[in-house]
């Protein structure tokens, strides 16, 4: 779990990040066990493969408009919660105890059955952009201790000014 992919106040977002993740996962399985009843069929292993990349495919789609509901109009703020809501039920030992490393937490199958992680990269933007914002951060903060000035900041104002 990287805490700089959590914003303050993303607990907002975690209920219905649950309820998206599990229809997600079941979609999934879904796809998955049909793939393995396909593989009886004589078919090459190559359509099938590029057959279930394209059922994914629009599940991924699917939850990441699910992802922008509720967000049109709202603020940087509120989409970077939404994405650490989604990351963090994914991530979390908390949201996840006791189900291994990479186990789910049985609610949509088996116990112990393996978790979708790429369920918790929808917001990938959001996450990107707040972990390059603290590392950003970070620095100005190591800079000021040194007693340097940053880089950048003089130009960017001298920019400015003319």
């Amino acid at each position: 779990l990287d805490l700089d992919l959590l914003w303050d106040g993303f607990e907002t977002f975690t209920t219905e990040a649950r309820e998206i993740r599990t229809i997600y996962e079941q979609e999934l399985i879904r796809i998955r066990k049909r793939e393995g009843q396909k593989g009886k069929r004589k078919r090459g292993a190559w359509d099938e493969r590029m057959e279930r990349e394209e059922e994914e495919g629009k599940i991924w789609r699917w939850a990441e408009r699910e992802f922008e509901k509720g967000l049109e109009g709202k603020s940087e703020e509120e989409r970077r919660k939404k994405a650490s809501a989604w990351y963090w039920i994914v991530y979390s030992e908390e949201e996840n105890k006791g189900n291994g490393e990479n186990k789910g937490n049985g609610e949509n199958g088996e116990e112990g059955e393996e978790r979708e992680l790429s369920f918790g990269w929808v917001g990938y933007k959001e996450l990107v952009e707040m972990k390059l914002m603290r590392k950003r951060n970070r620095g100005e903060e190591e800079k000021e201790e040194e007693g340097g000035e940053l880089k950048g900041e003089e130009e960017g104002e001298e920019e400015k000014e003319e």
